[in-house]
């Protein structure tokens, strides 16, 4: 539902100013509102990032520790997991609120509306897209290595129960049909 809510603030109060912008080809709006859609555009989007990274990692918990992480998913739980997401996206848009409030006409230059500090940009995007980019390849790798391990498990290689849940009749030879 955070996950939901988040994509859709991202699509009311991000998307259109963008989109107007990239048609009239400048931000048309005062330097103050700038500021205020950047610090918007960070939030959202790194919080809907972080919440992917943290629904990957809680897939591939549940999967290899199914005792430990898949039957106790308490509101607890899932609150606090909530609650760290928003906190580190609030704590990533923040410091350009802070840094640029006071000269909020230096996020609009010549018609752009960006962040001009190069180092914020590198430290924002490997905070909030590359690290959870490697976190989310990392455990959907381990998550489908997991599935495929236990699938081997279950019903071995092209028998048990794959080849009846691809439709063919199990103990049928392959390319024939159930139909007759």
């Amino acid at each position: 539902m955070s996950l939901a809510i988040t994509d859709l603030m991202v699509a009311i109060l991000v998307m259109p100013l963008g989109i107007l912008t990239l048609v009239r080809g400048y931000f048309p709006l005062p330097s103050v509102y700038c500021l205020a859609w950047i610090c918007l555009d960070v939030l959202f989007c790194t919080a809907s990032i972080m919440h992917l990274c943290t629904i990957s990692v809680d897939r591939y918990l549940s999967l290899r520790y199914p005792m430990k992480f898949g039957r106790n998913k308490t509101k607890k739980r899932v609150t606090l997991k909530i609650t760290f997401v928003w906190i580190l996206s609030i704590a990533i848009s923040l410091p350009l609120s802070l840094m640029y409030s006071k000269e909020d006409d230096s996020v609009l230059v010549d018609g752009a509306c960006q962040i001009p500090d190069p180092l914020y940009k590198l430290i924002g995007s490997i905070i909030c897209f590359y690290i959870p980019l490697g976190v989310m390849l990392l455990t959907y790798a381990l998550t489908v290595r997991l599935l495929a391990e236990q699938q081997q498990n279950i019903g071995g290689t092209g028998a048990g129960w794959s080849s009846g849940w691809l439709g063919a009749p199990q103990g049928a030879p392959p390319g024939a049909s159930s139909t007759g």
